[in-house]
């Protein structure tokens, strides 16, 4: 622990045995006297974001997302859905619905293009769907990441 005047600034305290963040630092209250600064009790909501990144369908070597081969897989993918009579369906979790064949079929191209691993990245495939096709869900985001990891994965190795 290191005192208060060691390298703090300014600090207003307001009540006994009460602990304050300041710049990231705990600053506990021992007596009226002293104030030390304790590194050990920071919360965790103090921390840094923990997880998992993002991950795009589309990314460049850094991972990050490659936004000119994402717009045009996006122009694609919704120029074909208007070919094929299948634009403004709201997304589903049904193996019928023309926008999922779609996707699968265009998934299998971009496999053979290499541009998508043979192993989908379902929250990937969601996040262009939604964010950068813009399109509609008439279900719950989690069951269709669960379904379209499942489509493509049986539709890629069938054959």
């Amino acid at each position: 622990m290191q005192k208060l005047n060691e390298g703090v600034q300014s600090l207003n305290i307001n009540m006994w045995g009460a602990v304050f963040n300041v710049s990231g630092s705990m600053f506990d209250i021992h007596d009226n006297e002293n104030v030390y600064i304790n590194t050990d009790r920071i919360s965790k909501s103090e921390s840094s974001r923990q997880g998992r990144k993002d991950e795009y369908l589309f990314a460049n070597a850094d991972t990050s997302k490659n936004e000119t081969l994402t717009m045009d897989k996006a122009s694609e993918f919704l120029k074909f859905l208007d070919e094929n009579n299948s634009g403004g369906i709201n997304i589903d979790t049904s193996k019928k619905n023309g926008v999922n064949k779609s996707f699968v079929h265009l998934y299998k191209k971009w496999i053979k293009e290499g541009l998508v691993s043979k192993v989908p990245n379902a929250s990937a495939c969601l996040r262009f769907l939604k964010d950068d096709c813009n399109l509609g869900f008439s279900c719950r985001e989690k069951s269709y990441e669960t379904f379209i990891r499942s489509y493509i994965s049986e539709t890629v190795n069938s054959k």
